[in-house]
């Protein structure tokens, strides 16, 4: 959701290749419908919208990362998401671009988006717990490489992830947030009454 409406329309890309100007016209048709950002109402440019010039800066940045073993590349034979989406096929690297490439790869781009990604996965990923040294691990009774999360910092993730949503729809058009984003709001509520929810995922299944 949010990677193509940074991308826009590319040819030849993908899922890229979909989006078209139709959706940029409903999009600053539906600001000027609720009186919202009066100067997006006219052909100007998006402020989410990254330029040809940023997205091909964008994959040729990612293309120079350096991936450790056993890592899912998101950048191979000469293309990154950023021109090849194909790239992103698997949900675990979908989740790896989310979680750990996105808010530093955009570190210049973008500055409002960029600030609500970084606030959303700062919340989820002290939400998804973390891996203790083997001492710690023994000393909380749990098992040693596993994760863990702490009850205490529940309400401060869940605060956080409410401002990032908060800040999602300010800087999203709202007829593109999906509805489900919605969940996000129990996370932290669940996480407490069930442990880490990422136990739960069928994520195995998913080829």
């Amino acid at each position: 959701m949010i990677l193509k409406l940074m991308v826009g329309y590319v040819y030849d890309a993908g899922c890229f290749s979909s989006w078209g100007k139709k959706k940029d016209d409903k999009h600053r048709a539906d600001f000027e419908r609720y009186g919202l950002y009066e100067n997006l109402w006219r052909d100007t440019p998006l402020p989410w919208r990254l330029t040809t010039e940023e997205r091909k800066f964008l994959d040729e940045r990612m293309k120079e990362t350096v991936w450790p073993h056993y890592t899912d590349r998101l950048a191979y034979r000469g293309h990154s998401f950023w021109s090849k989406p194909n790239r992103l096929w698997k949900t675990r690297r979908k989740l790896l671009l989310l979680y750990y490439v996105l808010p530093t790869q955009i570190r210049d781009q973008v500055p409002k988006l960029r600030e609500a990604v970084f606030q959303f996965v700062w919340a989820m990923r002290r939400l998804e717990g973390q891996v203790h040294s083997y001492d710690a691990a023994i000393r909380l009774g749990i098992l040693p490489g596993s994760k863990s999360v702490f009850k205490r910092s529940l309400p401060k993730a869940h605060s956080d992830l409410v401002r990032a949503l908060c800040l999602l729809e300010g800087v999203i058009p709202t007829t593109h947030l999906n509805p489900g984003l919605h969940h996000f709001v129990h996370y932290a509520e669940y996480t407490r009454s069930h442990g880490l929810l990422s136990k739960f995922w069928m994520m195995v299944f998913e080829r």
